[in-house]
């Protein structure tokens, strides 16, 4: 995440599903009190503090497993699988939790 100047403010560690394992918040040590915190997560999910799942708009992602939380609302029409995320987490992007898509190439980002 960059500030209006194009500066870093905030970057994340994913691993292969999803879950956090690190992240950078330019100039943490001045500041005072909590660190700059930000909602978004991977592949556009965002990160529900009270359950510690990431939002997906029609469904919760639990990073911790690589999972859906509940079945896919679209039925077996997104794949055999009701509670998998994407068939590859390193080339497709499912930011809605129904159907997962295939980027472009490793370096899109998916934008609607």
């Amino acid at each position: 995440m960059t500030d209006a100047a194009g500066n870093l403010c905030w970057s994340g560690q994913y691993d292969t599903f999803g879950k956090l394992q690190g992240q950078t918040v330019a100039g943490a040590a001045k500041r005072q009190g909590a660190q700059y915190q930000q909602p978004l997560r991977y592949a556009g999910q965002y990160q529900d503090d009270e359950s510690g799942l990431h939002y997906n708009l029609f469904r919760y992602y639990e990073p911790e497993v690589g999972r859906f939380t509940t079945q896919d609302p679209i039925g077996l029409e997104g794949g055999l699988n009701l509670y998998a995320y994407v068939m590859n987490p390193l080339t497709w992007v499912d930011p809605l939790g129904l159907a997962g898509c295939q980027s472009v190439n490793a370096k899109h980002i998916f934008s609607w």
